[in-house]
């Protein structure tokens, strides 16, 4: 049998590897909405320089730091600024 890993972009296989280890480190269950948040912050570190599971994932849980940090206000906020 063949390994899907095989045919995955080793970037994004890294990628996702840094993300499963802010869940982890925050004991926080997976969601599609933290999840894609993660994972575009991910790529920006990346595109920074930041080349490794290692630092990807400790700038991702120096950054967001708990799962109140991944809650995003709603773009109808009435809010004036």
């Amino acid at each position: 049998m063949i390994s899907a890993r095989r045919f995955i972009d080793p970037d994004a296989s890294m990628l996702a590897e840094a993300v499963q280890k802010w869940f982890e480190f925050y004991d926080v269950e997976r969601t599609r909405p933290v999840d894609k948040l993660l994972c575009q912050a991910a790529m920006r570190i990346y595109q920074e320089g930041y080349h490794s599971v290692d630092e990807i994932s400790t700038v991702l849980i120096a950054t967001y730091v708990g799962i109140l940090a991944t809650r995003i206000n709603a773009p109808s906020s009435a809010a004036v600024h």
